[in-house]
């Protein structure tokens, strides 16, 4: 969710092995045009979609990951339950966010222009609202990684 240019749906496709499949996911044309473009094949396609209303079934993907979008959207809660909706159960979800852990005086430039920086446990706890469970969080300088499982 967030796919941008493509290269980690790719990459992600690639990890499936040959029968699997991985869709991006992203809102903006101009991303998903050079996506398409780049990397588009037999085992990686692309959706214009708003991450806050998926349009999929319920359960309908064995993964989902997102990396560096989340405190791009203006409703974060209401795109991860989004993801949990889309993922089957016993399957897992990653999630990536830049943190405010070094930025300094940049951190007020980055929030001027949209960008939510999220507290430490806050997606943690997102995560276990939301019901997933064995939810792990770990934070490397600016990159907060979130990752839980579907019951």
């Amino acid at each position: 969710v967030g796919c941008g240019p493509g290269n980690i749906t790719a990459a992600l496709a690639r990890a499936t092995g040959p029968d699997g499949v991985a869709l991006g996911v992203d809102l903006s044309e101009a991303m998903l045009e050079r996506a398409v473009n780049a990397e588009a094949g037999r085992q990686v396609a692309f959706v214009r979609a708003d991450a806050q209303r998926l349009p999929f079934r319920d359960e309908s993907f064995d993964a989902v990951v997102s990396l560096a979008v989340l405190q791009l959207i203006p409703d974060p809660v209401a795109a991860v339950s989004e993801m949990v909706r889309v993922m089957r159960g016993g399957r897992r979800i990653a999630v990536m966010v830049p943190t405010p852990t070094g930025v300094g005086a940049g951190l007020k430039i980055l929030t001027k222009g949209g960008v939510r920086f999220f507290a430490e446990d806050e997606l943690g706890d997102t995560f276990e609202d939301l019901g997933l469970q064995r939810v792990r969080t770990k934070t490397f300088g600016m990159i907060q990684w979130v990752r839980g499982q579907k019951p």
